[in-house]
C-alpha cells in the first residue's frame, strides 16, 4: 500500500502504483482486512478515475462505498462518494455530482478530516464553477480556503487561491484576481518541484471542470492589470488566501444583498 501511494510520485521498481495497489488488495482480501479492503479499492478506483476508465472507477467506488457503509468506515465512504461524484461530474450528471459532493464533505467532517474536507468544498465550488453559476460556488470556496489557510496546508491553499482567481475574475474583480494570479504564478516559479507534483495529482480535481486551470486565467490578466499582477507576486500564500478570503466575503455580502432585491438570477454571471 505504501509502495502505491510512492509509486504515484516516485518510479519505484518500474511498477506502476495500480501494480502495487493490486497486490495490496490482494493481501488484504487474504487476510479479510475490511479496512485495508476498502481503502485499496478507493485507491484503484482514484488510479482508473485518472486512466480515463470511468466504468471501472464506478465500479471499485461502489465496493468501496458499501464496504464502507456496512462497516462503519467513514473514511472510505467519503472517498468512495467523491470518485462516484467526479464520475458523475465527467458524465454531465451534475445533480448527482452535487450531492455526492455534499455527502462526501459531511462523512469528512463527521470523520473530523479538516484535510479532505477542504478539498470536497472546493471541488463542490468548481462544480458550480463549471455549470456557469458563480453565486454558488462562493459559500463553499470561502469554507475550503478558510481550512486550508487555518490548517497551514499549501496544496490546499494554492488549489482554492487559484479558483477563486478565475471566479472572481468571472465576478468582475479583475484586479483582485490578477494579483492571485500572479501570488500563485509565483509558487509555480519559487516551488516548481512541489508544482509538478501538485500538478500530477491535479487530474482528480480538473476533469470536473472545463477551462479551468492556472494558466488560462494568467491569460486573462489584461495588460492594464499588470501591475497588479507582479504586486501579487510579492505575496505569500497566506498573504494570498488572505485576500482571498476577504474579497469572496465582499462578494457573499453581495450576493446575499442582490438575492433579497431578486436582481441577480441564479446561475449568472457578472461580465468582467
Amino acid at each position: 500500500m505504501v509502495l502505491g501511494r510512492a509509486a504515484r510520485a516516485i518510479d519505484v521498481d518500474a511498477r506502476s502504483a495500480t501494480a502495487w495497489f493490486e497486490d495490496s488488495l490482494r493481501i488484504f482480501r487474504e487476510i479479510d482486512q475490511a479496512d485495508g479492503i476498502g481503502w485499496m479499492l478507493g485507491c484503484l478506483a482514484d488510479e482508473q478515475l485518472k486512466a480515463g476508465d470511468l466504468e471501472g472507477a464506478a465500479s471499485r467506488a461502489t465496493e468501496a462505498f458499501d464496504l464502507g457503509t456496512r462497516s462503519g468506515m467513514l473514511g472510505v465512504s467519503a472517498v468512495s462518494r467523491r470518485v462516484l461524484a467526479m464520475v458523475a461530474a465527467i458524465r454531465g450528471q451534475h445533480t448527482d455530482a452535487e450531492r455526492l459532493f455534499e455527502e462526501a464533505a459531511a462523512a469528512h467532517e463527521q470523520a473530523g478530516d479538516r484535510w479532505q474536507l477542504a478539498l470536497m468544498l472546493t471541488l463542490l465550488a468548481q462544480l458550480a464553477f463549471d455549470r456557469g453559476d458563480d453565486a454558488r460556488a462562493l459559500a463553499p470556496l470561502r469554507r475550503a480556503l478558510g481550512l486550508a489557510r487555518d490548517s497551514g496546508s499549501g496544496e490546499r491553499m494554492i488549489c482554492a487561491v487559484e479558483l477563486a482567481a478565475h471566479v472572481l475574475q468571472h465576478r468582475g474583480r479583475a484586479p483582485e484576481a490578477a494579483t492571485l494570479v500572479g501570488a500563485v504564478e509565483e509558487v509555480h516559479l519559487r516551488l516548481p518541484l512541489t508544482s509538478e507534483q501538485l500538478l500530477r495529482r491535479r487530474p482528480l480535481i480538473t476533469q470536473v471542470v472545463s477551462g479551468t486551470g492556472f494558466t488560462p486565467l494568467a491569460s486573462l490578466v489584461r495588460a492594464e492589470l499588470d501591475e497588479h499582477r507582479v504586486a501579487g507576486r510579492s505575496l505569500s500564500l497566506e498573504r494570498a488566501a488572505d485576500l482571498a478570503l476577504r474579497v469572496l466575503d465582499e462578494e457573499l455580502a453581495l450576493a446575499a444583498n442582490s438575492a433579497g432585491k431578486g436582481s441577480e438570477a441564479p446561475g449568472t454571471r457578472r461580465p468582467p
